[in-house]
């Protein structure tokens, strides 16, 4: 949940140590899916929903701490008049898709909750 270089060493050697954590869960959830084992699929939603608290706080603050506004060529649009709809927009963009994201995410947990219960239920 980092963007490389612009994170503390700290910041990068936990998220790699949380990758490195799910490669084993993911194996297990891919082989209780593989034979219709809902326990083993069940090991999964744990490390997803905590990934999904991870990334929707980076997310969080990447979003309140990063104005969108920043990358806009200030100089053009204010030649224009248009800078404060501009900035609006771009705000507007970065919080919708963000969102679309975190939405995204949960429905996938979701659906692995949901075939975890399918396969309990025979």
């Amino acid at each position: 949940p980092s963007h490389g270089y612009g994170t503390s060493a700290a910041a990068q050697i936990f998220a790699a140590a949380w990758a490195l954590v799910g490669i084993p869960t993911i194996i297990v959830a891919l082989w209780g899916v593989h034979h219709h084992l809902h326990e083993q699929v069940r090991m999964y939603l744990p490390y997803a929903l905590a990934s999904f608290v991870l990334d929707a706080g980076y997310v969080a603050k990447a979003l309140l701490m990063r104005d969108a506004c920043a990358h806009l060529d200030k100089a053009t649009l204010a030649a224009q008049g248009g800078e404060a709809f501009a900035c609006g927009v771009a705000r507007a963009f970065s919080a919708g898709v963000t969102a679309g994201v975190l939405i995204a995410m949960l429905y996938a947990i979701y659906i692995v909750a949901s075939y975890c219960e399918d396969l309990a239920d025979g």
